[in-house]
């Protein structure tokens, strides 16, 4: 999809394949700062040619990389914002992704938290 949005020019489509590409960088290939760029990239595409149908794909997908470059709480949001365009677009798939890793990365949070707490005061 990336090569094709370059070569033929973009759509509201290419910003989800700029994530997952992204995605793909950083955290499979382990190239987060390149997988990190690509996902910005997608992010300044939806800005630039909103979708209501593909903005909260393209949110969520760029949520995964940016959970490992950004603190965990700016992704979190993300996936919130993500869950809201998926419920005002009627893509129920990924409204119920996004509550799930919301709620994951809460619980992520949380825990890193309860560690941080637990490594000053000692035992509760």
């Amino acid at each position: 999809m990336v090569q094709t949005s370059l070569t033929y020019g973009m759509s509201p489509l290419s910003g989800v394949g700029f994530a997952l590409f992204g995605n793909y960088l950083a955290l499979a290939k382990g190239e987060v700062e390149e997988g990190y760029r690509y996902v910005k990239f997608a992010l300044s595409l939806m800005k630039r040619m909103p979708s209501i149908a593909h903005d909260s794909e393209i949110m969520y997908y760029s949520a995964h990389t940016r959970i490992r470059v950004e603190p965990i709480q700016s992704a979190i949001e993300h996936y919130i914002v993500a869950q809201r365009g998926a419920m005002a677009s009627g893509a129920v798939r990924n409204d119920e992704a996004n509550d799930l890793l919301q709620k994951l990365g809460g619980a992520r949070a949380f825990a890193a938290n309860l560690s941080i707490i637990l490594a000053v005061d000692g035992p509760i």
